[in-house]
């Protein structure tokens, strides 16, 4: 009658372990999916602002070459894409003269930015993942800023 009472004790202690194990072992897999899909979001994120980037691009491109000028920036810098600056919204004149009826907004918080000098004018966005040399816009010291240039001569 002992025995059998301890060896109750035996597996409930055995069965209560491998639930432990299970347990961990689930633990262990969920915490490594999240990372994984975590990941995967932000990876996701990245590539629609670089085809929405495109897209702003091949309009400003396409204003260029209908209007023979680049849209006005109206900071001193660069300009947030639809950001109002004294009542007028950055890239305004490009929807307002029939090339778009609107400019994609960014997916996060690092916003679509606009530049405009006498030699070049270009699009850009901060992105989550770090760019390698030769990827990064050479126009911005952020390793992380993706941005698309059209020369102007």
């Amino acid at each position: 009658m002992v025995y059998s009472k301890l060896s109750m004790a035996s597996q409930t202690t055995t069965g209560i372990a491998r639930l432990a194990i299970v347990i961990l072992v689930i633990a262990c897999i969920t915490g490594f999916l999240f990372k994984y899909f975590a990941s995967a979001k932000l990876s996701s994120i990245d590539a629609k602002k670089k085809v929405e980037i495109g897209q702003i691009f091949t309009l400003l491109q396409f204003y260029y070459v209908g209007e023979n000028k680049s849209p006005v920036n109206l900071s001193n810098s660069w300009c947030e894409i639809n950001k109002e600056y004294s009542g007028k919204a950055c890239l305004q004149e490009v929807m307002r003269d029939g090339y778009a009826e609107a400019i994609p907004q960014s997916p996060d918080d690092n916003l679509y930015l606009y530049h405009d000098d006498p030699e070049k004018f270009l699009v850009a966005t901060r992105l989550s993942k770090k760019l390698s040399i030769v990827k990064r816009c050479k126009y911005s010291d952020d390793p992380y800023m993706y941005c698309k240039v059209f020369n102007k001569d």
